[in-house]
């Protein structure tokens, strides 16, 4: 048992030693290029930017696309609301329906109504 303790910590120690050589060429390969991790980052973080916003562009510029994605979201809340709608308004009214589970699917259905009716139209 103590043996293998012993190996476990070894192995442990020669892992961390090889993530520590592989850091440190990546950090020397890096000040070598001239190249700082908050430059990358920047530079990362430009690129993202350029790239929401071209979509951003191509979906508000088609306007098939905006009109596809208009009938999708009205699809996705209709069917939302009438559908849970529909399960509170059953296990309301009926007295058989009122056990603990479906008192549970009611209340989650309430919770997907709420979503329903507020998160498409933050989303978009």
């Amino acid at each position: 048992m103590l043996a293998a303790a012993a190996r476990l910590n070894a192995t442990d120690v020669s892992t961390s030693s090889a993530v520590d050589v592989g850091r440190n060429t990546v950090t020397s390969a890096m000040s070598a290029a001239g190249v700082t991790p908050d430059a990358v980052v920047d530079q990362t973080a430009a690129t993202l930017d350029v790239m929401t916003s071209l979509y951003a562009d191509v979906v508000m510029t088609n306007i098939w696309l905006r009109v596809v994605f208009v009938v999708l979201y009205t699809a996705i809340f209709l069917v939302g609301l009438s559908g849970n709608s529909l399960v509170v308004y059953v296990v309301s009214r009926n007295t058989a329906m009122r056990t603990i589970t479906n008192i549970f699917i009611a209340n989650l259905a309430v919770s997907d109504i709420m979503m329903c009716l507020s998160s498409i139209w933050l989303c978009t």
